[in-house]
This record gives structure tokens, sequence and C-alpha cells, in this order.
């Protein structure tokens, strides 16, 4: 898998990368680790300490021009909405979850519309599954999987489902919840054209980490 590809639909990727721009790499290492495991213990005290991260990192993240900002503003929008919790931040990542939680705006179209999919949306997705756990956000991404035929010309349709087969398959190999959730799918063959490919991802081996 191309460099290129990875870095457009690795949501946790966006924060290693984001490590490379600040003097606190542990710390903003450690906030994305936070954001892709919010779904296994939510607790306000948690989801607080995601909005402290959001504020502290918000220029970092928008430095990087990968939309790593709208993605973890669309994880405290999601989890706001799920708990209803408010959003107290104050940065511009704080203020464009206030805008996805209200649902008016181009941003809050955006996220919601799944017509509109780009490498950036399968971020959305995935930010939305580690903020709620909900496998609705985990079979858009299936749905949208195909392998990497190599020695073809990449078009951005298939930077899109290169990068969710990509992104897929590395998250069943560190979340046992999206592995649970193929072999699921496998079992009732609810995606019969992804039977190979869901058999690939479940026997993967186990990493542990971000995913990389």
């Amino acid at each position: 898998m191309s460099k290129q590809i990875r870095s457009l639909a690795g949501f946790a990727i966006a924060f290693v990368s984001a490590a490379g721009a600040t003097k606190d790499n542990q710390t903003l290492d450690k906030f994305g680790e936070q954001i892709t495991h919010f779904y296994q213990n939510p607790t306000k005290q948690e989801y607080d300490e995601l909005q402290n991260g959001a504020d502290a990192y918000a220029a970092a993240m928008e430095k990087l021009g990968n939309k790593s900002d709208v993605s973890t503003a669309a994880l405290l929008a999601k989890i706001s909405e799920k708990h209803n919790w408010d959003i107290t931040g104050k940065s511009k990542v704080a203020d464009m979850a206030r805008e996805i939680r209200s649902g008016h705006g181009q941003l809050a179209k955006y996220v919601e519309d799944d017509r509109l999919v780009d490498p950036g949306k399968l971020d959305i997705w995935w930010s939305s599954f580690f903020a709620t756990g909900e496998t609705k956000y985990l079979a858009k991404i299936l749905n949208r999987a195909e392998p990497l035929q190599r020695g073809k010309h990449i078009t951005t349709e298939q930077m899109v489902t290169y990068a969710a087969s990509w992104s897929f398959k590395s998250n069943c190999r560190q979340h046992k919840a999206v592995a649970a959730f193929a072999k699921k799918c496998l079992d009732s063959n609810a995606f019969p054209s992804k039977k190979d490919f869901l058999k690939e991802c479940i026997t993967a081996p186990k990493r542990t980490g971000h995913y990389r």
C-alpha cells in the first residue's frame, strides 16, 4: 500500500503525522490513542479530556491539511449526540463540532450526506465509530473496500476504495470489535462479494497501537 493512499484514510495516522510537527510528540500520540479507543469505555471525564486535547492540538491538525481537525470535530459531535454531553471547547475544532452537532451548514451536510464520499469521509466514518462503537459506520467502510490492483493508474474513486480496504484490514488487526464485525459479516454472508477480503482481514496478524 502506497504512502499516499495510507495517508488518506488513517484517522490515527493524522496524529502520528502531527506529532512530527510539534515538540510534544508523546502527548499528541497519546491523544490519538485516546480517540481510537474512546468507544470501549466512554465516560464524561474521558470526553472532556478529548475536548481539551482538541483545543490544544487544533492548530497543529489544521496545519497538516489532511482534515484531521474535521475528523476530530466529527468525533466530538458524535459523542455529544450519543451521550447528550455539551461541547465546551473553545478552538476551531470545537466550533466545527458544534456546527456538525447542530445539523446545519455545509460541514454538517458533508459529514451526514453519504452521497459525498471522498477519502476524508472515510476518516469521518472511522471517527464516528470510535466515538460511538456503532457498527453501521464499519458497514459503510466495508461496502467501499476493494483490494489494490498493482500496476494500474489510481483514480480518485479508486483511492477511496483502496484506502477503505487498507484501513478496515488494519483496524481488524488492532480492534477486537472491528474483527468481530468482520467475522459476523462473513458468517452471515452479509457482504457476498467481500468474502475473500473478510477472510483475509480475520486471519491477519494482530497488532497493537495506531494502524499503519
